[in-house]
């Protein structure tokens, strides 16, 4: 779990959902606006809707698979292209049927291994994006 001030607030993620700028990437959307200039990190908040799977078990082991991918990585300090954003991270909705029938017949460590995977690639995309 990301600490309090890394996190986003309910404000933020109406502003950045309504405002509307967003990247799709691979299986992920991310609303972004640029950070304050007086906050030197990343916030960052994440939702993995219901459709996905109807247990909360299975939402919340691929949202704690983005987190230890972003803690371990330690993505939240490094600036992207030398500038620091807020990040609202959803699943694409387009890719959930796909998505749904791969994560229903596999392991628990298939699932982070392929979550992680997905992330570090759409993660890429931003990053060319926001060039």
């Amino acid at each position: 779990m990301l600490a309090k001030e890394f996190r986003l607030t309910w404000k933020d993620i109406n502003f950045m959902t309504k405002k509307k700028q967003v990247i799709y990437a691979g299986n992920f959307l991310f609303f972004y606006i640029k950070q304050y200039q007086n906050i030197p990190f990343h916030q960052l908040s994440l939702h993995v809707t219901l459709k996905l799977h109807k247990r909360s078990v299975m939402r919340h082991l691929i949202k704690r698979a983005v987190l230890d991918y972003i803690q371990k990585h330690d993505l939240i300090k490094k600036p992207l292209c030398g500038q620091w954003y807020k990040f609202f991270v959803m699943l694409n909705k387009n890719a959930l049927p796909q998505r749904q029938k791969q994560i229903e017949n596999a392991d628990r460590k298939h699932i982070i291994s392929f979550v992680q995977g997905e992330f570090s690639t759409s993660r890429n995309i931003i990053v060319k994006k926001l060039t």
